[in-house]
């Protein structure tokens, strides 16, 4: 395995991957339109950076819309009750 961008890895599998986990406050901000995916560092932000690429960031919308690729969420609580979302894509090249 070796590392291609910060919180991403890549293997030799003809798969790709994608996954992000955020907390379910921030997974609720996200489906509706109030955060972004940003798809190069793997995270949730507040607003796309006006000199970025717009092909990189993703609403709730885009990123359950993708093409090619299979969409999920896993909704978790941890220890302490804390509410956890884990999701992402997977699908081929």
């Amino acid at each position: 395995m070796r590392k291609v961008r910060i919180g991403m890895f890549e293997t030799n599998s003809s798969m790709v991957h994608a996954i992000t986990v955020c907390t379910q406050e921030e997974w609720n901000e996200f489906k509706n339109g109030k955060l972004f995916w940003d798809s190069w560092k793997g995270k949730l932000i507040e607003r796309i950076p006006w000199n970025e690429d717009e092909d990189d960031y993703y609403t709730y919308e885009d990123w359950k819309n993708m093409d090619d690729f299979e969409c999920f969420e896993e909704h978790h609580k941890l220890t302490g009750d804390i509410d956890v979302v884990a999701f992402g894509y997977f699908g081929h090249d």
